[in-house]
């Protein structure tokens, strides 16, 4: 089964939309790429790192239908519907979104991670918001 996964720089309304994959978006895989920062904290982790890296995967993902956004189109094509995973630079942070219901039946995206790539906390995750 294929794992999609978007990358976006910010959340909400004023969110960039940087970039797409259809296939091997799992956490794991993006912790296999460095999204989430590196262990040693030697290079200071900004906005135009997680840019870096999310192009990088996009560009390097084998899969067909990887799409990085487009100076000229911008936004997000509705044609690939929602994504398994979100994965957005949010003031220092990488926030992880998985498509899911929450506890009131509600279907979207639910925040199920935030990685600290410069501070002292690796990753906090958040066990109470499993996707069914």
């Amino acid at each position: 089964m294929s794992t999609s996964a978007d990358f976006y720089i910010g959340t909400g309304d004023t969110a960039t939309w940087l970039g797409h994959i259809s296939r091997d978006g799992t956490p794991a895989e993006m912790d296999e790429f460095g999204l989430f920062g590196g262990s040693t904290g030697e290079t200071r982790y900004e906005q135009d790192t997680f840019r870096t890296i999310a192009h990088d995967i996009v560009a390097e993902s084998g899969d067909s239908d990887a799409v990085w956004a487009d100076p000229e189109y911008p936004d997000r094509p509705e044609e690939f519907g929602p994504p398994d995973f979100v994965y957005a630079f949010v003031t220092g942070s990488v926030h992880v979104f998985e498509q899911g219901v929450d506890m009131s039946g509600t279907d979207g995206m639910l925040l199920v991670a935030v990685h600290h790539p410069n501070g002292a906390r690796k990753a906090t995750a958040f066990a109470g918001l499993e996707v069914e």
